[in-house]
């Protein structure tokens, strides 16, 4: 946590600041349609653990989000004003999975079809408005 509060804003996760920067789809995930998801377990906003491929023999839809913007939880001072800021959190990961390559971990969200990934949403922007973005694609399915 940052020791001078002067460092942190505040922010109603349910509304997006005004001028928030659009992020610029960077090409990132352009290699994801196709590719078969690998098995490897991640948290859940359940707070448990998923097995990614154990979960995909049918079809499903992954959200990935930071934990960024909860509430009551101060974002750093200038957050919001980095290109896709609201969908990165503040560190880097490194990653030997082929579904996430080493970068700033965004806000995406991934239909995936009998263990492979048949639709990315990418960059998710604005973010309130992406599941009905999803849903919408699997009703014209």
């Amino acid at each position: 946590m940052a020791e001078n509060m002067s460092e942190l804003e505040f922010n109603n996760p349910y509304e997006l600041p005004p001028g928030l920067p659009v992020p610029v789809d960077d090409g990132a995930c352009d290699h994801l349609p196709g590719v078969d998801v690998p098995s490897v377990v991640l948290p859940s906003t359940g707070n448990r653990s998923v097995n990614v491929a154990e979960v995909s023999k049918d079809r499903v839809v992954f959200f990935f989000f930071p934990a960024a913007g909860r509430p009551g939880v101060p974002d750093p001072k200038g957050w919001n004003q980095i290109p896709g800021a609201r969908g990165c959190p503040t560190f880097q990961v490194e990653s030997t999975i082929p579904l996430v390559p080493p970068l700033c971990i965004r806000r995406l969200s991934l239909v995936v079809t009998s263990g492979k990934v048949e639709r990315v949403f990418y960059p998710v922007f604005p973010p309130d408005k992406n599941a009905g973005e999803v849903l919408r694609y699997l009703q014209s399915r």
